[in-house]
């Protein structure tokens, strides 16, 4: 079964299948490395200094102590994910705005 789709996309069901089981026996840490390593391939890509957005910082920074089973609440982890939210709302730039909800 297909992952329902979030954004408005033509769509290849092959691929989608394949990520969608790839998704689905993947470890949850893995998948927010993954996440984040694409997230700041992408701001790079943009020329986004992404050390220097503090809504960013605290959002890496909250998911890498998370992988790491470090002492994070979940409060924090929905702060963070609401922060970098909130600056994704706030453009107009479709890439930047799925990068940024990428990162958290």
């Amino acid at each position: 079964m297909y992952t329902k789709l979030k954004i408005k996309i033509i769509d290849n069901n092959n691929i989608r299948e394949k990520i969608d089981e790839l998704y689905e026996f993947t470890d949850q840490v893995d998948l927010a490395q993954w996440s984040i390593s694409i997230a700041k391939h992408i701001l790079g890509l943009l020329g986004v200094d992404y050390n220097k957005v503090y809504e960013i910082v605290v959002g890496f920074k909250t998911n890498e102590l998370w992988q790491q089973y470090k002492n994070v609440r979940v409060q924090e982890i929905r702060q963070a994910g609401f922060a970098v939210h909130r600056l994704a709302r706030e453009t107009d730039d479709e890439i930047y705005k799925t990068a940024l909800r990428m990162a958290t």
